[in-house]
């Protein structure tokens, strides 16, 4: 979900693909908070979720496990992950709704 929301996110606000998940991740971020549709704590938080790279939620980690036919994250990982990521995919989503008029 990550992926198709940040591959969407940047093809409507005309955001270059980087070529990885966690630096269109970055930039939708970015494009967020620069259009105060995410607080700059949200962002931070985000950005730090993002970079680190030896939690259970990291981005790193999260591909590791969908590509891996023996890891299983646990339900409190999942609940935790999706703690981490909500406010950039809800938000992200939002911004790719329709104008109503």
């Amino acid at each position: 979900m990550l992926e198709m929301v940040a591959k969407k996110y940047g093809e409507k606000n005309n955001l270059s693909d980087k070529g990885t998940l966690a630096k269109n991740l970055r930039l939708m971020a970015d494009d967020l908070k620069e259009k105060t549709i995410i607080d700059p704590k949200t962002h931070e938080d985000v950005m730090r979720l993002i970079s680190d790279t030896r939690s259970m939620v990291s981005i790193e980690n999260l591909q590791r496990i969908l590509h891996s036919t023996s890891q299983m994250p646990s339900e409190d990982d999942l609940i935790t992950m999706w703690d981490c990521f909500e406010p950039l995919i809800v938000n992200a989503l939002r911004n790719l709704q329709p104008s109503s008029k």
